[in-house]
């Protein structure tokens, strides 16, 4: 039996989980855990599960759920009836807490055996029997309180005890993570925070161990009034002072110092005196380092420079900071008691040392990414000037959460060699309501400076004056993060080619001349997952990468984020990373779930918010309802049903403080349908939504989706008629601003190609209007799809559209809606060669029509007869019933229906043998086409005119329309390269140049493979074989090829025949399997198996015979 009190309470029986009954009844076993082997009377029993609410019978009840419990523990002598009470019989293996004691003590004793490994290992196997806190959400009741707290406690001390091994061990680089996230869940356990400051120093980051202290002691100081302990200032003055002690590594017996300037991937540093940006902590100070105008202003001695030096050249070891000696106190102070190390500096010297013109946060340790931004931002900073020169400058721009200042501050510190005279560093509050003022910033750096209170000028063009003086001829790089706009950022700017300045903002810095600038966007798969990782100080090491893949999904890539979820799963060890995953895989609460103490994505999201005018507020949360991945610039004008210039407006505005992303169209024009195009940010559009949902009534968020949606329809109807010559059929849904619309669209690109780059937001529109109830909206939207899904081949999307637009056109009685939707499906049928059912579906639509006298529709539902009847060698009826299709839609004034079925007319005498009327037919079409501006007709109907050209031995005719084929090839979409692939083929093999005939049917092989499209591959696969016969005869027909003199050619033309044969039995088109029978049949007689041949030719002549 396993009892776990180490979290939520648990019984396991051979490993096997046990159903624990009523909350009562686990209170009871809760009680009689947390003092095995002793007896726990009846009224401390009833005490603990009633409280003071106890009913008259409760001593009965407690019989009644020890009765229970006995019975589902499955061992009666598992607990006693003991005088007035009960007692629980476990053993120490048996009880999680006794194992975790008995675990942790046999760790303490490894040491004096020399063994630090195996006491890590101990340790860590103790820590990882805890699945939570001590005995769950149970924990606060009375009775279970201080054992809880006690083992609560054990745990803290536990951790701190495997941290110490891990020191010893030399892991300081490996500890860094888990103690920052220790230190700000526990600020005031004084051990972790000198291991903190230990591990730090040891990574060589002496000053922000130092800035560890002054974290801890503020804490200390305004939390409880008392200073740190002797320890931790004993600490401080060893880390002021560099004693080597500090070095020491014990493993086993030996000692050697660790070489702190090795470590180059050191752990995050506490949050507090770290970053004071969006990314971090929304609605922090000015000043993210230690305010110089807080603390006492140093002397400025002549001679001596107030702004310091803190690292050595490249490639030299750390040196000394500037002051006495070793082991005297500095000038003007007093030393102080030192029973173990010498005092350098007094504490407040040190202070000023830390933050004279020393401004930069700790850099993060655990930062990932960015690697060529940050090689950006150091080639143009390294660069020096002269100081006559502008002082060269980056701008990083990006959505709140991207880590804008987490990269300015990391570069900050790379370049801290270049920049050896200083680093100033303020956050200007851009994106808060009240942004702070140059000329308050200015007062802080001058201090930093060196300047005294005193001294500083209170007028503001004074301070700049003295300010750009000071930095006159000095190498200092100045951190401007979080900028409101250009304006405020010029009286900070140096004067000097010899400084260098670093400006964030998540507005656009577009107005500072010369500057290099760096654009922040979500980061890599990659990057997200390393940043997670190294956030969580270990704590993903066992987690799938499947888990790890999903939280870097959810968290959307963005740093921020991913920082709160590293930050969630290290506060609680209780969480799984399965269990982060549920929390936030609900896209409602989604904002709600990635918040940690101060830190929170939707803090940052409301800065830029709050910063828009009215109507770019409105626009941003009706954009954030729609499904659509991204958008063109009228569905943005459709939103907020205005103008396209004043929609383009509000766009530029979101654009430019980063809540929207841009993605222009290159220089040619093509990329994204030619136009430009808006997308959010995952997370970001949670906020629009959520904003939405708080601001807009629901009529005015529906009817905002359904202007976009009608706005769509409207983009559908231009492609269409541009495409098939005209819209062909009845529209009834509302359509918002065609006119509007179609000025939106950049004339040099066929409407169907901007129409390829709504895929995705058609197939979303079918969704959300589904999910609004609106079936007219939703069927036609749905066929207005038709054209394009076709042309492209893009199957899913089209059966996608075509079951969510039924579901609901049959839900909601609407047959017109239906009949239309089967028009479409039966095109998905004969695109995908199956021909039988595409007939049942159209003539179902046919009968719908008839049902509710829509003469239009039948009509259209006509035409489409002739395209079924033709592959299923029906091609009388073909002839009959496209000429009556045409007649009856050419009178309706449908004329573009109309051609389509006559085309057929046109097939259907080609491959009954008549060329020359197919020709005639094919050569009206074509120029009925060419009137009407159908291009897909065009193609496809010259090429089948070719094909009749080459029947008839005109080759050139057949040249001529295969090089306007080539030509309009575009207009039939991605079966183009394979229309022109197979006729060049057939071209170069009527003329007898079989390796081009070889070269370019073996690409429309490909091409139809491509396609998945059996009736194109059995078409090309005809030629190709009769190309083999050919070659094989030496160009002859022969009958007689008994003995064929290229054995091993003929065999691998036999496979060929019969793969051809097996692809075309795959479709029902009894024309192209007859004809590959008839190839297969001679290539088994030239290989000697006349038995065989016969018979190919017999199944061939049979399905002749069905064609007529």
């Amino acid at each position: 039996m396993d009892f776990g009190v180490l979290g939520p309470l648990t019984v396991r029986r051979a490993g096997v989980p046990l159903e624990l009954g009523t909350p009562k009844g686990q209170m009871l076993l809760a009680v009689l855990l947390s003092r095995p082997g002793r007896t726990v009377t009846d009224d401390a029993l009833v005490e603990a599960v009633w409280g003071a609410e106890q009913p008259k019978s409760a001593t009965k009840n407690v019989q009644t759920y020890v009765h229970r419990l006995r019975r589902r523990l499955g061992d009666p002598g598992r607990i006693t009836r003991e005088g007035r009470g009960y007692r629980l019989r476990a053993d120490r293996g048996e009880l999680d807490s006794a194992r975790f004691e008995d675990l942790a003590d046999a760790a303490r004793a490894a040491p004096a055996a020399g063994d630090h490994e195996r006491s890590r290992r101990l340790f860590d196997e103790a820590l990882g029997l805890w699945r939570g806190p001590a005995f769950g959400e149970i924990a606060d009741v009375p009775a279970l309180r201080a054992e809880a707290t006690r083992l609560d406690e054990l745990r803290l001390g536990v951790l701190e005890e495997r941290v110490d091994v891990d020191l010893r061990l030399g892991r300081h680089g490996e500890v860094l993570g888990e103690l920052t996230a220790l230190t700000m869940e526990h600020p005031f356990r004084e051990r972790m925070w000198a291991q903190l400051m230990l591990a730090l120093y040891r990574c060589g980051r002496r000053a922000d161990a130092l800035l560890a202290y002054l974290q801890v002691r503020d804490v200390l100081v305004e939390e409880t009034g008392l200073e740190p302990g002797h320890r931790l200032r004993d600490l401080h003055r060893a880390v002021l002072g560099e004693d080597p002690a500090l070095d020491r590594v014990t493993v086993g017996a030996e000692a050697h110092a660790p070489d702190r300037t090795a470590v180059t991937t050191p752990g995050p540093t506490p949050d507090r005196v770290g970053f004071a940006a969006d990314e971090l902590a929304p609605g922090r100070p000015a000043f993210a380092a230690e305010d110089p105008a807080q603390r006492p202003a140093p002397d400025l001695t002549p001679g001596r420079t107030a702004v310091t030096a803190e690292d050595p050249a490249p490639g030299t070891d750390p040196a000394p900071a500037p002051g006495p000696d070793p082991g005297t106190a500095a000038p003007g102070t007093t030393p102080g008691p030192a029973p173990d190390l010498p005092v350098l500096v007094s504490e407040e010297q040190a202070r000023a040392d830390v933050a004279r013109a020393r401004m930069l946060p700790p850099a993060l340790g655990d930062f990932s990414g960015q690697e060529r931004e940050l090689a950006e931002i150091e080639a143009v900073l390294r660069t020096r000037h002269a100081a006559d020169e502008p002082a060269a400058t980056v701008t990083i721009s990006g959505p709140g959460g991207v880590g804008k200042t987490a990269l300015a501050v990391q570069a900050a510190h790379r370049l801290r060699s270049a920049y050896p005279d200083g680093r100033l560093f303020a956050t200007l509050a851009g994106t808060r309501t009240q942004p702070a003022s140059a000329t308050a910033v200015l007062g802080r750096f001058l201090r930093a400076l060196g300047v005294p209170a005193t001294a500083v000028p209170d007028d503001p063009e004074e301070r700049v004056d003295l300010y750009r003086g000071l930095l006159a001829e000095r190498r200092i790089l100045v951190v401007l993060d979080d900028a409101y706009n250009e304006a405020q950022l010029a009286p900070l700017l140096p004067a000097s080619g010899t400084c260098g300045v670093i400006a964030t903002g998540r507005v656009r810095l577009g107005g500072l001349g010369g500057a290099h600038r760096v654009e922040l966007r979500e980061m890599s798969e990659a990057d997200s997952a390393a940043l997670l990782r190294g956030s969580t100080g270990g704590r993903l090491a066992t987690a799938s990468e499947t888990e790890l893949s999903e939280l870097v999904r959810l968290c959307a890539r963005l740093p921020l984020a991913l920082r709160i979820a590293g930050s969630l799963l290290v506060s609680r060890p209780h969480w799984r990373p399965a269990d982060l995953v549920s929390r936030l895989a609900d896209e409602q609460h989604r904002l709600d779930a990635l918040r940690y103490r101060d830190l929170e994505v939707r803090a940052s999201f409301e800065l830029s918010y709050e910063g828009l005018r009215p109507g770019a507020r409105r626009l941003f949360r009706l954009l954030g309802l729609l499904e659509a991945p991204d958008f063109p610039l009228w569905a943005a004008a459709a939103a907020v049903d205005t103008e396209l210039r004043e929609a383009q407006e509000l766009l530029d505005e979101l654009v430019d403080v980063h809540l929207l992303d841009v993605r222009p169209p290159d220089a040619s024009g093509t990329p994204y349908g030619g136009q430009a195009r808006y997308a959010f940010h995952d997370l970001i559009r949670a906020y629009a939504r959520e904003r939405a949902e708080a601001e807009e009534t629901a009529a005015a968020r529906d009817g905002s989706v359904v202007r976009v949606l009608g706005a769509l329809l409207a983009f559908t109807d231009i492609a269409d008629r541009d495409h098939m010559g005209q819209n062909m059929f009845q529209q009834d849904a509302a359509r918002w601003e065609p006119a509007r619309v179609e000025a939106g669209l950049p004339p040099s690109v066929p409407p169907m190609e901007l129409l390829d780059a709504e895929r995705a937001s058609l197939v979303a529109g079918v969704r959300q209007a589904a999910e609004l109830g609106r079936d007219e909206l939703c069927w036609e939207l749905a066929v207005g799809g038709h054209a394009l899904f076709e042309t492209e081949r893009y199957f899913d999307d089209w059966q996608e559209c075509y079951d969510t637009a039924m579901g609901l056109a049959r839900a909601a009685g609407n047959l017109r809606g239906r009949a239309r939707l089967l028009i479409s499906m039966a095109g998905l049928l004969y695109t995908r060669r199956r021909y039988g059912p595409a007939e049942e579906s159209n003539t179902e639509a046919m009968g719908l029509f008839e049902r509710i006298g829509d003469r239009r529709g039948y009509l259209e539902a006509l035409s489409n007869a002739p395209f079924f009847l033709v592959p299923n060698g029906r091609l009388t009826e073909a002839i009959t019933a496209g000429r009556e299709a045409y007649e009856r839609l050419d009178a309706g004034g449908q004329a573009a229906a109309a051609l389509h079925a006559y085309s057929q007319v046109g097939l259907a005498h080609l491959q009954a043998g008549r060329p020359e009327r197919a020709v005639a037919v094919l050569t009206e079409i074509v120029a009925g086409a060419r009137k009407q501006g159908i291009r897909t007709l065009i193609a496809r109907d010259t090429y089948w005119l070719g094909q009749a050209q080459l029947a008839l031995g005109r080759h050139q005719e057949a040249e001529d329309s295969f090089a306007e084929l080539t030509e309009c090839a575009r207009g039939i979409g991605a079966s183009g390269p394979f229309y022109t692939a197979h006729a060049w083929g057939c071209l170069h093999l009527a003329r007898g140049e079989f390796t081009e005939a070889r070269s370019r049917l073996l690409e429309g092989v490909e091409v139809a493979r491509a396609l998945h499209d059996p009736m194109f591959e059995t078409r090309v696969l005809v030629d190709l074989l009769d190309a083999r016969l050919y070659e094989l005869h030496d160009g002859q027909d022969a009958q007689d090829a008994q003995d064929g003199h290229d054995a091993p050619a003929l065999a691998a033309a036999i496979v060929q025949g019969e793969h051809a044969v097996e692809v075309a039995r795959g479709i029902d088109y009894p024309y192209l399997l007859a004809g590959v029978l008839e190839k297969l049949a001679r290539l088994r007689a030239a290989a000697g198996d006349p038995g065989v041949a016969k018979d190919l030719d017999d199944e061939a002549a049979a399905l002749r015979d069905t064609i007529h």
